[in-house]
């Protein structure tokens, strides 16, 4: 159960247009927790490196993986759609340039997702503005 806290939190955050009429859809999107998953869009864009950033998303409320350069762990709330996450703890390994840029892209987006939609094999996390911040699939 969602602590009242966390409700307040989620019921603050604007709605996007046509988000309630897919609220009654909320109980077929994919259980967060089932698997790992691997971002394949970032912002529109496809992750550099040889590792791209995952996520893994507990029971417990946490979500943790990989920014495609350093560890990371935070928070998160999902009520139905909605999904929070907080502002997350990373490692500080030495990464090239670019790798960092794209790291930075990737924790900015975490705390601004707002919720999700799932279809066509993958898993899409809007942010606050309405647009796409991750394209994920499931991790094999």
């Amino acid at each position: 159960m969602i602590n009242r806290l966390a409700r307040l939190f989620l019921s603050s955050m604007p709605l996007l247009p046509g988000t309630m009429a897919g609220m009654a859809e909320a109980e077929a999107l994919p259980d967060l927790t089932a698997q790992a998953w691997l971002v394949v869009a970032l912002r529109g864009e496809t992750p550099l490196g040889a590792m791209p950033p995952t996520l893994r998303f507990d029971a417990e409320g946490r979500v943790s993986g990989s920014t495609g350069c350093n560890r990371f762990t935070a928070r998160y709330v999902r009520d139905g759609q909605m999904l929070a996450i907080s502002e997350p703890a990373t490692t500080r390994m030495s990464c090239p340039r670019a790798l960092l840029a794209q790291e930075t892209r990737f924790l900015t987006g975490l705390s601004a997702v707002t919720l999700f939609r799932a279809g066509a094999g993958a898993m899409v996390i809007l942010g606050d503005e309405g647009g796409e911040i991750f394209r994920l699939v499931p991790m094999r």
